[in-house]
């Protein structure tokens, strides 16, 4: 708790909840929330195509070197961007760019 405050740690959950809402806003998928910090923080799930490859999971780590779980629920398959501390804007473009070459 100490380490957090020292190093402003509300600010970098603040950054995190940033990045989780553009990639729900600019990845081009279907959210599944509002776009409200009352029903996500710093990970939201999308709706995949129909069409997306069934091996996207093992894509985006083999040829992007992108670990992003990939699940089935119901009638729908999703992609969990999780965003943490070490996270920045260019790890939300590298998915968006890998995420327009797969899908």
């Amino acid at each position: 708790i100490e380490w957090q405050r020292q190093h402003d740690w509300d600010a970098v959950r603040t950054r995190c909840h940033e990045l989780a809402r553009r990639a729900r806003n600019e990845l081009g998928l279907e959210p599944v929330t509002p776009d409200s910090a009352d029903f996500f923080r710093q990970m939201v799930t999308l709706r995949l195509p129909d069409d997306a490859p069934i091996d996207l999971q093992e894509r985006l780590y083999d040829d992007h070197r992108i670990e992003i779980p990939v699940f089935e629920h119901g009638d729908g398959r999703y992609i969990r961007a999780s965003f943490q501390g070490y996270n920045d804007e260019g790890d939300l473009d590298r998915l968006d760019a890998a995420l327009a070459a797969l899908l």
